[in-house]
């Protein structure tokens, strides 16, 4: 295993002392995982914190980004994640971060992209700054040319949506069915080329 830095035993002693001391979770949690690199003791830390503030939307937060993006664990960065998915703080404080637990639902499989779509729509009619409206825009568009275009390409035309999200006519090539407008797949990883666009 993973040695632990001294610093762990000191928030952890703090914790024994006073339980209910809610900093030594919150600022002894981002203090191992950012300057000790102590991401699995961060994570003890913000376990115990949660055992005491199960609810607490920044201990879940941190917790949260501490296993999805330093320990590398999508699955338990979820389990904290799901707590603060429907706090309005989290669309209000950190929008981007709304979409991107959706994106790694769906790599997960634990949502489909129907459901993605609903949730961000959702979202899209709450949010009231413009340039995250875009970016959840851009996120609904690419939802459902994914969704309509592999109906399209897949089954009788006619069972599927035949507009992209802007309500304009998908285009048939030599190719099969696609978008007039460029889009990446709904997902975490942002290096897939385009699709879409002319043929």
């Amino acid at each position: 295993g993973q040695e632990n830095s001294w610093m762990y035993y000191r928030f952890m002693s703090i914790a024994r002392l006073d339980p209910m001391f809610y900093k030594n979770y919150l600022v002894g949690g981002q203090y191992l995982a950012i300057i000790k690199d102590d991401i699995y003791g961060a994570d003890d830390l913000y376990r115990l914190g949660l055992s005491k503030y199960p609810r607490d939307f920044w201990l879940l937060y941190h917790a949260g980004f501490n296993a999805t993006f330093e320990i590398g664990d999508i699955k338990k960065g979820l389990e904290y994640y799901d707590l603060i998915l429907q706090d309005p703080k989290l669309i209000r404080l950190a929008p981007s971060l709304y979409t991107l637990i959706n994106k790694f639902k769906i790599q997960e499989g634990v949502i489909s992209l129907e459901d993605t779509f609903a949730t961000l729509n959702d979202l899209y009619f709450r949010l009231e700054e413009d340039s995250m409206r875009n970016h959840v825009e851009d996120s609904l568009y690419a939802i459902k040319a994914e969704i309509d275009l592999t109906c399209l390409n897949s089954n009788s035309p006619n069972l599927c949506q035949q507009k992209d999200f802007y309500a304009r006519p998908y285009l048939k090539g030599p190719n099969g069915w696609y978008s007039q407008r460029p889009w990446r797949p709904f997902r975490p990883n942002k290096k897939a080329p385009p699709k879409g666009g002319a043929e």
